[in-house]
This record gives C-alpha cells, structure tokens and sequence, in this order.
C-alpha cells in the first residue's frame, strides 16, 4: 500500500512539474537584459560572464530589474566615449540602451559594457526615474558632471568606475591562465 501510495504521489507531483514547465516554456523567457545581433558583443558578454564574478551577479540583478535594458552596436552623442547609456522613455517603464564600440579588445570593451551596465543598475535602483529629467536629477545627486557644456548631460559616479575597476582585475587574473594574449578571444582578422 504505501508502495503504490508513494508511486502515485510521484506520478503526480511529476505531471504537475511537467505541466509547470510546459507553460513556462509556453509562455517565453522574460528578457530584461537583450544583446541586439551582434557576434562581437555577444563574444564579449559572454566572455566576461564565464569570468567576472561581479558581472556576472550584475547581470542577475538587471535581469529582476523593472526596465529592458538593450545592449547595442552605436555612436555615442559625445565622440570621445566609446560607450554610453541612454534612456528612453515608455510605458509602463522607460527602456535603457547602452550603445557600445565593440571594435576594440576584448578586455577594454568589456570594462566599458561592466561600467555603463552598472549605471543602468543605478537607474534600476530608483524606480520614479523614466525621463530625461528624472535622470538628471539622479545623477546630480549620486554622481558628478564630465562635460562643460551647458546642453552637454553627462554625468560619471565612482561607483560606477570602481566596479569597471574591479571587473578589469577579474578579467586580468583569469587572462594570466592563457598562454599569450593571442589566445584571449578577440575580433576575427
């Protein structure tokens, strides 16, 4: 008796996680944190995922996060930045975009995704920031102007640099365990 008791209960509690599952899969991922086709991007995340502990918990806290967060290929307003954050408003939340240069190596691209990923956490953190000028008054509050120009609205934190510090030190103690740099992955010639 408790034999078949114990199988019935088994049979059971499998259909129900199998039902579970199937209407998860049913229903599709929920993707907060998207890469917008490109091979060389998604190299870097990837890389710097398997190798940064912090990234890598970075990216789970965007990926519970309230905003998509979209990791692209672009020029940033200001010529000198090689990446860039920018938020666009929407309903119900505003989306985030980070516009990057991946054309440079691997270890600067990825500090640079690590350091505007970070601001997009900061911006996460504050749930009333959805325009323009609800992120000006964040960073006027947690971070410090990098331009002159009046109409200029760039702004840094040092959080910010020092996790893009800490993801190069991660980064450049597991590039010590290959043989040469040749051997980091890098942009195909």
């Amino acid at each position: 008796m408790k034999r078949t008791r114990a199988l019935g209960v088994a049979v059971v509690t499998a259909l129900i996680v199998g039902f579970s599952a199937a209407a998860a899969a049913a229903a599709g991922p929920l993707v907060r944190l998207r890469i917008e086709n490109n091979d060389r991007i998604q190299e870097v995340f990837d890389y710097t995922i398997k190798h940064s502990l912090s990234f890598q918990d970075l990216v789970t806290t965007l990926e519970l996060g309230d905003h998509a967060v979209y990791i692209t290929e672009g020029r940033c307003p200001r010529v000198d930045n090689h990446a860039c954050l920018q938020l666009t408003p929407g309903q119900p939340k505003a989306t985030l975009i980070v516009r990057i240069d991946p054309r440079q190596p691997i270890m600067s691209v990825a500090a640079l995704l690590a350091h505007e990923l970070y601001h997009a956490a900061e911006i996460l953190r504050e749930p009333d920031v959805d325009d323009a000028a609800s992120l000006h008054q964040l960073y006027e509050r947690i971070g410090y102007r990098t331009c002159a120009g009046q109409s200029d609205d760039c702004w840094e934190t040092r959080a910010a640099k020092a996790f893009q510090e800490l993801v190069w030190r991660q980064l450049s103690s597991q590039a010590r365990d290959y043989p040469s740099t040749a051997d980091l992955p890098g942009p195909r010639r």
